[in-house]
């Protein structure tokens, strides 16, 4: 994906929302979502630090299209199902179970993993408890 456009677009499929759902999500409207994935505008800075926020994507993917997309966006294919689990990867089987059982929670229960797993990331950096090295 060469264009922020596409990534715009590739991260809002991926994610199995509407423009609508999408745009909302980043504070947008519908209209304004649909021009930058177009190509037609780029999206604000505040437009962008939104979407670092509320998605976790690395920002050299978002912004520049280099390094990697995070694992759930890395599969060209639509977020799955609760009753589909997620296709083996370079996930460590670890990882592939956590995706798993986050996949199955209802949004409010995934932000307030995603704020506890924030939590523990400022405590111990990349020295989480229980991680092997």
């Amino acid at each position: 994906m060469s264009t922020i456009a596409e990534r715009f677009l590739f991260l809002r499929t991926l994610s199995g929302l509407t423009q609508h759902q999408f745009a909302s999500s980043i504070h947008l409207s519908q209209g304004r979502l649909s021009d930058i994935e177009k190509g037609k505008n780029n999206p604000s800075i505040d437009t962008i630090i939104s979407v670092l926020q509320n998605y976790s994507v690395p920002s050299d993917w978002l912004l520049l299209g280099i390094g990697s997309a995070p694992l759930v966006l890395a599969k060209e294919c639509p977020q799955p199902s609760p009753d589909t689990p997620l296709p083996p990867s370079q996930a460590s089987e670890e990882e592939v179970l956590v995706l798993n059982i986050f996949s199955t929670l209802a949004k409010k229960q995934q932000e307030h993993v995603l704020s506890y797993l924030r939590f523990l990331s400022s405590q111990y950096g990349n020295q989480l408890p229980g991680r092997n090295q």
